[in-house]
């Protein structure tokens, strides 16, 4: 239950986290809000799936 809440993130934060020139996005200043607001609903969202589904 904990991977699968922490998988999307990880991989996000993996994307993110490469240094490579020319991802989309991360010339905007407001690029790291985007992506911390991103991961704050994937987290929401499977925390209430496992809420309905009584897993959590």
């Amino acid at each position: 239950m904990v991977a699968a809440l922490f998988l999307p993130i990880t991989f996000i934060t993996g994307i993110f986290g490469m240094n490579v020139a020319g991802l989309p996005g991360t010339e905007e200043s407001v690029a790291f809000w985007w992506v911390a607001g991103v991961m704050t609903i994937i987290s929401v969202g499977i925390l209430l799936a496992f809420r309905f589904k009584r897993w959590f």
